[in-house]
Parts: C-alpha cells; structure tokens; sequence
C-alpha cells in the first residue's frame, strides 16, 4: 500500500522481484506530489529484520529519493506510528542501498516515507530480508 498511487505506479511494483530502475519497464511506484508520501508492505507476521534493500528509480525523477532523505520505520503498527531504522537515509539515482538495523529491529510492517519535501516517492524495487 502507498499514499497514493500516479502514473500506474502501483504499490506491488516495488515487490515483483525486479531490480530495473527504469520508469519504462513497468516496475517502479509512484505516489502524488504530496507532503510525506510513503510506500509500506505487510509481511504477514512480526520478523526480526536483517536488512532492507531499496532500489532508487532511474530516468527522470531520478533525484527524489536523493535529494530528498526518507526514513524506515518498522513495528507493527499499520498506521505508521512505528520507529525509525537510524536516521534519515539517501539514495543516489540509479542506485541501491542496503539499510540494517543497529539495534536489530521487528516488525510485520516496513515503511518509507518521504520526509523534507513536497514530491512524490518513487520506488523500483523493496527486499526484506529477515533471520
């Protein structure tokens, strides 16, 4: 689930199981232009999280998730109330980064949300990787 979802960037996009950052391929999100648009996954269950792995879009908009920090949260809570994974992070465009956990966090929801402007998030890939 996401915010809101533009262009047919569908929330499911960023779980298919493809890597390409290309906005072409059918395979990245895309919310409105909003305040704090985020992406979040359901795993089912409450899992002790190892990493997350998010791959930033390529193309135009390539910026968002680079010039604009975001923050992961994770817990159990579906409303988004839950902590922070570390701090702020970045993405460079056409890139990924692994995020892990110190301490070691659980949860059965992952969030990202957009957190210093008015854009929209745009995600390509999200792996969860869990004990």
């Amino acid at each position: 689930m996401q915010s809101s979802t533009d262009h047919g960037g569908v929330p499911s996009r960023a779980v298919d199981g493809d890597r390409n950052s290309a906005w072409a391929r059918g395979s990245c999100t895309h919310t409105y232009g909003e305040a704090a648009p985020w992406w979040q996954v359901d795993l089912g269950t409450t899992k002790s999280i190892a990493e997350v792995l998010i791959v930033a879009r390529g193309g135009g908009g390539v910026e968002r998730l680079w010039s604009n920090t975001f923050e992961l949260l994770i817990g159990d809570q579906s409303n988004g109330s839950n902590p922070k994974c570390g701090d702020r992070h970045a993405v460079l465009p056409y890139d990924m980064i692994s995020i892990e956990c110190n301490p070691r966090m659980s949860g059965r929801y992952i969030r990202i949300v957009l957190i210093t402007a008015f854009d929209a998030l745009t995600l390509c890939e999200v792996e969860v990787y869990t004990d």
